[in-house]
């Protein structure tokens, strides 16, 4: 299960991957927002799972060109 939506600078998904060692699946979900700063390469938010709660801060910062960050 996959799901997401992005109004304005919010964006929220979730997604579920399985943990064999757990014996279930683990969902996720996070809600943030994009380019707070106003660069169109930075979102940051707040992501929960269903293991052990949160919130928990989070950003992802893209790399161009590189394809991973340093």
């Amino acid at each position: 299960m996959t799901e997401g939506s992005v109004s304005g600078d919010t964006v929220r998904f979730s997604y579920r991957l399985p943990w064999a060692t757990l014996g279930l699946p683990i969902e996720y979900g996070f809600e943030g927002a994009a380019s707070p700063e106003g660069s169109n390469e930075r979102v940051e938010g707040q992501l929960r799972n269903s293991y052990t709660g949160g919130p928990h801060d989070i950003a992802w910062t893209a790399c161009p060109g590189t394809g991973r960050c340093p």
